[in-house]
């Protein structure tokens, strides 16, 4: 049993949490979206902001690539697409978890056509070997994906049944972290955290074979600065990690 009763109205009106372990899915939902202007209750079709959207997606079908035994998430990129000429020691796992400043030749936003996105997606380099978020790093990882797949990216989406929005995160890999307190310490060392700005907080660990996701609308008042709002959901995600072990 997860005990979110001193969070709710604190932290924030409510939280719609997924489990996935050993197969089985698990749904825990409390609270409220939202309280102002009026309160709407938390039901498990709750539609949060979309922000990153593609991201938490993005790394949800890398996992299932993994389980399927498709892709090795300390590969390379230029190993599983050669026309990534300039990204031959950047891994998988180094995308996930944005441990290089990416930068492309032309911005993305720009491309006008499919084939013109692709022609600047494949020039990505290395700028600086510093953890840096950026989104350029997802984007590869769904060209990945549709390399693997051989499908359109959205294709790949609906294929595998993702019908609700979950909120901008970015993310941080085990190895590069451990001497923070953001990811349980019982976790795997290939593990991905992923930490919104807004509350929301998102766990796959390759591993153990687990993902929590913990969406929530946090409480934006004096008494909870950004830095205190984060620790309380990396306090949640803590104690739903180490309960479901």
């Amino acid at each position: 049993m997860i005990d979110l009763k001193k969070y709710i109205g604190y932290h924030s009106p409510g939280y719609v949490i997924e489990i996935y372990k050993d197969g089985i899915e698990t749904e825990i939902i409390a609270g409220n979206k939202e309280v102002y202007p009026k309160k709407e209750k938390t039901t498990k079709d709750t539609l949060y902001d979309i922000a990153s959207l593609t991201k938490t997606f993005t790394a949800t079908l890398i996992y299932i690539a993994y389980e399927e035994e498709k892709i090795d998430i300390n590969d390379t990129v230029y190993n599983i697409e050669k026309k990534f000429n300039n990204l031959k020691q950047v891994k998988i796992i180094d995308l996930l978890s944005h441990n290089q400043n990416i930068w492309t030749d032309g911005y993305l936003g720009n491309a006008k056509s499919k084939e013109e996105f692709y022609n600047i997606i494949y020039s990505a380099y290395v700028k600086e070997n510093i953890e840096t978020y950026v989104d350029v790093h997802y984007m590869i990882l769904s060209t990945i994906l549709e390399k693997i797949y051989k499908k359109p990216f959205h294709k790949i989406c609906k294929e595998n049944d993702f019908q609700k929005t979950y909120n901008n995160m970015g993310a941080r890999y085990r190895n590069v972290i451990k001497s923070l307190n953001d990811i349980p310490i019982k976790v795997s060392d290939n593990s991905v955290t992923f930490s919104g700005y807004t509350g929301p907080m998102y766990l796959v660990d390759f591993d153990k074979k687990i993902i929590v996701i913990i969406m929530c609308n946090v409480i934006h008042t004096a008494h909870l600065e950004r830095k205190k709002r984060k620790e309380i959901t990396e306090e949640i995600m803590n104690m739903i990690f180490n309960k479901i072990l």
